[in-house]
């Protein structure tokens, strides 16, 4: 066997950051009071803006999926001190399992939900199941053009950014890998650890991505197996294993779970390395619900995600933006100037098995 492992039956696929695990019970936010600045604020725009404010105020609540509904807390209280009247109310879960769900309350007639997101493969599957509204928010102008969605169907939210990671007390400053095929060195066998990339996540991400590089492709990704990989079931406990000098580098974490680790731990000894073939970025998409009962409330909401102030709040959150021209303050989700190597958007998303199949025959061959 090419690996060391320790990994999750084939038939567990591993969360997408963006659709994380967790209940799919609702649950409301606490809404802000009302105050005099906040409705002042509110009541600054266009008259379209306005209006819809006022339209989405006699509604009075939006409902949207959400993994981790604690890390969205600052996005919750910004929007509702801005626009008061609205509450914003968590469908709490996966986004494989929320869209399941809708699907099938839709096959029902039964419409709860206003506002989707989730990752790409699996607001592919609600794409094709027909579940969205045809709105594009006006402050897409103001979006990367190459994360918009062709289809004008879905919205670009934010972007999973995946490099390499290495323990800085591992790696001395200026032995760093510069690439991906620096860890084919011999130096690094035995040292490298990834999250199992079988059914989905960060790491079936950035294997795709190395796989369709000219300059890397699957015979890069044959030596790479034979580096003695430690292949682990989760990301989190991976980065843990990682800071505590279990390894020396990782493929898999995402730029926001380095931030959050750094915010747990400010002196924690890792480091991201940006590859010199380029990062691989996933794109996590919203899309206003078919027959939303809150419709305007719905874009409401999407246009504030995509507003100024909406994105600086993701940035606060550790999360990439996607709208040009957003102060970003860690350097692990800036995306200027960054060179991708592979941007997901779900045009993979019906050959995932395929690409089981070829890791497992890659990566856990006997």
């Amino acid at each position: 066997m090419t690996a060391r492992q320790f990994f999750a039956p084939l038939g567990v696929l591993v969360c997408l950051l963006a659709a994380g695990c967790g209940s799919t019970a609702p649950i409301a936010s606490s809404q802000a009071p009302a105050s005099a600045a906040a409705a002042s604020s509110a009541a600054t725009g266009s008259a379209a803006a306005n209006a819809l404010y006022e339209a989405a105020k006699k509604e009075g609540e939006v409902v949207v999926n959400n993994q981790d509904p604690d890390r969205d807390k600052l996005a919750v209280d910004t929007f509702t001190k801005r626009y008061p009247g609205i509450k914003v109310t968590w469908q709490v879960g996966r986004g494989a399992d929320i869209s399941s769900k809708l699907i099938t309350q839709a096959q029902a007639n039964m419409y709860t939900h206003d506002v989707y997101a989730s990752g790409p493969h699996d607001a592919d599957a609600m794409r094709q199941a027909g579940m969205f509204a045809p709105y594009q928010s006006p402050e897409l102008s103001a979006v990367r053009p190459d994360f918009l969605d062709p289809n004008k169907t879905l919205m670009p939210l934010y972007v999973l950014v995946y490099g390499l990671t290495v323990n800085t007390n591992q790696v001395p400053a200026g032995q760093e890998p510069k690439s991906y095929k620096d860890l084919l060195d011999p130096k690094w066998k035995g040292k490298i650890a990834m999250q199992d990339p079988r059914g989905s996540g960060g790491t079936m991400t950035a294997l795709i991505g190395i796989s369709k590089e000219s300059s890397l492709g699957m015979d890069y990704l044959q030596k790479l197996a034979g580096q003695d990989m430690f292949i682990g079931r989760e990301t989190l406990q991976l980065m843990t294993d990682l800071i505590r000098g279990e390894h020396a580098a990782m493929l898999g974490a995402s730029a926001g779970n380095l931030v959050a680790e750094r915010d747990k731990n400010p002196s924690a000894p890792f480091k991201q390395i940006k590859p010199t073939e380029g990062m691989v970025f996933t794109l996590n998409w919203m899309g206003l619900v078919k027959n939303a009962p809150h419709p305007n409330a719905a874009k409401l909401w999407n246009d504030w995600r995509l507003s100024q102030e909406g994105q600086e709040i993701l940035a606060k959150e550790g999360l990439a933006p996607v709208r040009s021209g957003v102060k970003v303050e860690r350097d692990e989700i800036n995306t200027d100037g960054v060179k991708i190597l592979y941007l997901d958007t779900g045009q993979d998303a019906d050959r995932l098995p395929e690409y089981t199949k070829l890791w497992d025959t890659t990566f856990f061959k006997k």
